[in-house]
Protein backbone atom coordinates (compact mmCIF):
# COMPACT_ATOMS: atom_id res chain seq x y z
CA UNK A 1 0.00 0.00 0.00
CA UNK A 2 2.77 2.28 0.90
CA UNK A 3 4.10 1.55 -2.72
CA UNK A 4 1.18 3.02 -4.56
CA UNK A 5 0.87 5.77 -1.79
CA UNK A 6 4.56 6.72 -3.13
CA UNK A 7 4.61 6.36 -6.55
CA UNK A 8 0.99 8.14 -6.96
CA UNK A 9 3.02 10.89 -5.03
CA UNK A 10 5.96 10.83 -7.71
CA UNK A 11 3.62 10.46 -10.52
CA UNK A 12 1.74 13.94 -9.23
CA UNK A 13 5.24 15.62 -8.92
CA UNK A 14 6.13 14.69 -12.49
CA UNK A 15 3.13 15.73 -13.66
CA UNK A 16 3.31 19.07 -11.95
CA UNK A 17 6.88 19.43 -12.86
CA UNK A 18 5.64 18.89 -16.64
CA UNK A 19 3.20 21.77 -16.26
CA UNK A 20 5.37 24.21 -14.83
CA UNK A 21 8.19 23.21 -17.42
CA UNK A 22 5.54 23.38 -20.52
CA UNK A 23 4.20 26.71 -18.54
CA UNK A 24 7.82 28.08 -18.54
CA UNK A 25 8.40 26.88 -22.17
CA UNK A 26 5.37 28.75 -23.25
CA UNK A 27 6.38 32.24 -21.26
CA UNK A 28 9.48 32.08 -23.41
CA UNK A 29 8.04 32.06 -26.83
CA UNK A 30 5.64 34.55 -25.63
CA UNK A 31 8.39 36.91 -24.86
CA UNK A 32 10.45 35.75 -28.12
CA UNK A 33 7.32 36.78 -29.88
CA UNK A 34 7.21 40.03 -28.04
CA UNK A 35 10.83 41.13 -28.86
CA UNK A 36 10.53 39.64 -32.50
CA UNK A 37 7.45 42.35 -32.51
CA UNK A 38 9.37 45.08 -30.70
CA UNK A 39 12.45 44.40 -33.60
CA UNK A 40 9.68 44.77 -36.67
CA UNK A 41 8.45 47.85 -34.80
CA UNK A 42 12.43 49.47 -34.98
CA UNK A 43 12.30 48.63 -38.06
CA UNK A 44 8.88 50.24 -38.86
CA UNK A 45 7.36 46.66 -40.01
CA UNK A 46 4.43 47.49 -38.32
CA UNK A 47 2.22 44.34 -40.72
CA UNK A 48 5.26 42.23 -39.57
CA UNK A 49 4.83 43.65 -35.57
CA UNK A 50 1.46 41.76 -35.56
CA UNK A 51 1.99 38.92 -37.36
CA UNK A 52 4.39 38.34 -33.86
CA UNK A 53 1.91 40.08 -31.49
CA UNK A 54 -0.69 37.43 -33.17
CA UNK A 55 1.84 34.70 -32.19
CA UNK A 56 1.84 36.13 -28.62
CA UNK A 57 -2.03 36.05 -28.02
CA UNK A 58 -2.36 32.60 -29.46
CA UNK A 59 -0.13 31.57 -26.03
CA UNK A 60 -1.67 33.76 -24.17
CA UNK A 61 -5.34 35.19 -24.95
CA UNK A 62 -5.84 37.42 -21.32
CA UNK A 63 -2.78 39.39 -21.60
CA UNK A 64 -3.03 42.90 -21.09
CA UNK A 65 0.42 43.93 -22.03
CA UNK A 66 -0.08 42.30 -25.72
CA UNK A 67 -3.37 43.25 -26.09
CA UNK A 68 -1.46 46.92 -25.03
CA UNK A 69 1.20 46.39 -27.90
CA UNK A 70 -1.31 45.34 -30.53
CA UNK A 71 -3.70 48.41 -29.90
CA UNK A 72 -0.41 50.78 -30.43
CA UNK A 73 0.87 49.00 -33.90
CA UNK A 74 -3.12 49.25 -34.87
CA UNK A 75 -3.16 52.79 -33.93
CA UNK A 76 0.08 53.54 -36.54
CA UNK A 77 -1.44 51.62 -38.91
CA UNK A 78 -4.93 53.62 -39.03
CA UNK A 79 -7.17 50.67 -37.84
CA UNK A 80 -8.69 52.50 -34.85
CA UNK A 81 -11.57 50.35 -34.96
CA UNK A 82 -9.15 47.40 -34.71
CA UNK A 83 -7.36 49.56 -31.96
CA UNK A 84 -10.07 49.94 -30.48
CA UNK A 85 -11.01 46.37 -30.07
CA UNK A 86 -7.37 45.99 -28.88
CA UNK A 87 -7.10 48.45 -26.08
CA UNK A 88 -10.69 47.30 -24.98
CA UNK A 89 -9.00 43.37 -24.41
CA UNK A 90 -6.22 45.50 -22.47
CA UNK A 91 -8.64 47.06 -20.01
CA UNK A 92 -10.60 43.91 -19.69
CA UNK A 93 -7.51 42.30 -19.00
CA UNK A 94 -5.57 44.92 -16.78
CA UNK A 95 -4.62 44.34 -13.48
CA UNK A 96 -2.92 47.49 -13.21
CA UNK A 97 -4.40 51.06 -12.24
CA UNK A 98 -2.14 52.89 -15.01
CA UNK A 99 -2.63 50.44 -17.95
CA UNK A 100 -6.44 50.64 -17.42
CA UNK A 101 -5.87 54.20 -17.35
CA UNK A 102 -3.91 54.24 -20.77
CA UNK A 103 -6.52 52.05 -22.16
CA UNK A 104 -8.92 54.43 -21.46
CA UNK A 105 -7.36 57.31 -22.79
CA UNK A 106 -6.83 55.39 -26.12
CA UNK A 107 -10.42 54.14 -26.31
CA UNK A 108 -11.22 57.59 -25.59
CA UNK A 109 -9.35 59.13 -28.04
CA UNK A 110 -9.80 56.71 -31.03
CA UNK A 111 -13.82 57.44 -30.88
CA UNK A 112 -13.21 60.79 -30.54
CA UNK A 113 -11.53 60.47 -34.38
Amino acid sequence: MKKWVLLLSLLLSFSILDATIAERGQTEKINDSIKKSVIAIQDQDYEQALIFIQEAKDLDTKNAEIYQMEGQILEMLGKNEDAINAWENCLKYADSDSLKNEAEVHIKHLRNK
